[in-house]
């Protein structure tokens, strides 16, 4: 993964009010639309837009209908997760919430956007195994979020956000030092679910979300607990 560093010497050379981060969402969402436009005549009237958790349809869409939604719903998530951080208290707003914030706005913006082409080239009938898909992009997606989710500074918006964590700083900072791990370990665990056969996927998709999420929020009550039994003494 880049280093944080990297991302701040490219922010610099930035006009201000542009990020690095901005321009690769925009970039990358440009594309995406040259690539739908691409595809679209080839495509049929009623497309595919939903699976069950075998990867198999059970979801309709008009094409017209879709093309307009989704593209304006890539484009209202880049833009509402750009400003929703205006409306932070100012402690959320130091420069390096500002960095973990616009890492984890981009790397669910790019997933959305990928799953957005699985969907037309699926539609135009390329043998894509969905469930196998969509398990790898989730995995890379936890992974992404787990190589900096130790670093997030307490905040509204992001983050193992329990009434713990929130209620004190330090069950906060312990809370997401565990976490990133655990997210590192989760989505190796739903990249390596992918390749097994679909029932035992789902076992092992379900065992990762345990492992990302159930253990942390358990951990940040234990943590909590302590702290104020100390605090009491």
């Amino acid at each position: 993964f880049p280093s944080h560093d990297t991302f701040d010497e490219g922010e610099e050379t930035m006009k201000k009010g542009i990020s690095y981060f901005d321009l690769t969402n925009l970039i990358c969402l440009l594309f995406t639309m040259i690539i739908s436009a691409w595809f679209y005549r080839d495509l049929p009237n009623e497309m595919v837009t939903h699976f069950n958790y075998l990867g198999e349809p059970d979801g309709y869409f008009d094409k017209f209908y879709f093309f307009i939604i989704y593209p304006l719903f890539l484009f209202g998530l880049i833009i509402a997760m750009k400003w929703v951080k205006k409306l932070s208290p100012n402690e959320d707003t130091s420069e390096k919430f500002s960095r973990a914030f616009d890492l984890f706005q981009l790397a669910i913006s790019l997933f959305m956007q990928i799953i957005f082409i699985l969907i037309i080239l699926i539609n135009r009938d390329y043998p894509i195994n969905v469930q196998m898909s969509v398990l790898i992009l989730t995995g890379i997606l936890f992974i992404t979020i787990g190589n900096f989710l130790g670093k997030i500074e307490k905040n509204y918006f992001i983050g193992i956000r329990t009434p713990w964590t929130i209620a004190d700083a330090e069950v906060w900072r312990k809370t997401h030092r565990l976490a990133a791990p655990l997210w590192l370990i989760g989505g190796i665990g739903m990249i390596v679910s992918a390749f097994l056969p679909p029932n035992a996927a789902m076992i092992g998709l379900i065992l990762s979300l345990f492992i990302c999420v159930l253990v942390p929020i358990a951990y940040s009550y234990i943590v909590y607990v302590k702290i104020m039994a100390l605090n009491k003494r």
